[in-house]
C-alpha cells in the first residue's frame, strides 16, 4: 500500500485489529488542516476483501492484466473486491483524477502494463507529474504476506 499527499491533498492510512484502510481526499480551502467530505477509501481485510467506498469522488480503479474496471461499478458508495495476486487497485482524490496524466487513460483504453509493473510511487509520480494536487493511492495484493 503506497500513497502520496500532494498539495491540497490529504492521504491516510490507518492500521486497525483485522483491518487496513486508505483514504485519499482534497483539502477545503476553508478547512487546510481537515480533509474534504468528498473521498475515496479502501479497507483491507487479512482475507484478501477490499472494500471500497467512495463519495463525491471518482472510482477506484482495479487494474488486471487484461483490462481495467471501476469499484463501486455501480454507481453506489461502496463495493467490495477480492483481487487477485496480479491486479492492482488505484484510488485517486478528485483534484488528482482531473490532473491525471494520459498514462491512466492510456492503460485503461489499450494495454494496462504500466499500470501493473510500474513501481506504486513511481507510477503516482507518473499519473500525477510532479506539481501534481490531491492524493492517491495504489494497493498491491500480496498473498503470500496474508494481507493486501
Amino acid at each position: 500500500m503506497t500513497v502520496a499527499e500532494y498539495p491540497k491533498g490529504v492521504a491516510r492510512i490507518d492500521h486497525r485489529p483485522r483491518l487496513t484502510q486508505v483514504v485519499v481526499s482534497d483539502q477545503l480551502d476553508d478547512e487546510p488542516d481537515g480533509p474534504d467530505p468528498c473521498y475515496a477509501a479502501a479497507a483491507c481485510t487479512p482475507d484478501g476483501e477490499l472494500l471500497v467506498a467512495v463519495r463525491c469522488a471518482p472510482p477506484a480503479l482495479v487494474v488486471t492484466p487484461t483490462g481495467c474496471r471501476t469499484r463501486p461499478s455501480d454507481g453506489s458508495g461502496h463495493d467490495s473486491e477480492f483481487p487477485l495476486p496480479s491486479e492492482r487497485l488505484i484510488l485517486l482524490s478528485c483534484s488528482a483524477f482531473e490532473a491525471v496524466s494520459d498514462l491512466l487513460v492510456e492503460g485503461v483504453r489499450t494495454t494496462p502494463d504500466r499500470l501493473l509493473d510500474e513501481a506504486p510511487a513511481a507510477l503516482l509520480i507518473a499519473l500525477l507529474g510532479l506539481g501534481g494536487t490531491g492524493a492517491g493511492a495504489v494497493i498491491d495484493h500480496h498473498p503470500t504476506k496474508g494481507q493486501p
